[in-house]
């Protein structure tokens, strides 16, 4: 457990100009998204407490 990782879960449109790669979409758990979403934040956009996700699993799509 000693790598790290960064990734946005987006809950609304926004444009990332190209700048992101989109691997994924939420296909269980989008209350939890909404949930952090609606976190309180301080000038900067940061949560005011600590976000933190205990499990999140990536796997592959058969819609290719």
């Amino acid at each position: 457990n000693t790598n790290g990782s960064q990734f946005f879960i987006m809950v609304a449109d926004y444009p990332l100009q190209n700048k992101y790669t989109i691997f994924g979409r939420v296909i269980s758990g989008q209350e939890v998204a909404d949930a952090i979403a609606k976190s309180k934040t301080d000038s900067s956009d940061r949560p005011l407490s600590p976000v933190v996700m205990e499990k999140v699993t990536v796997s592959a799509s058969d819609n290719q």
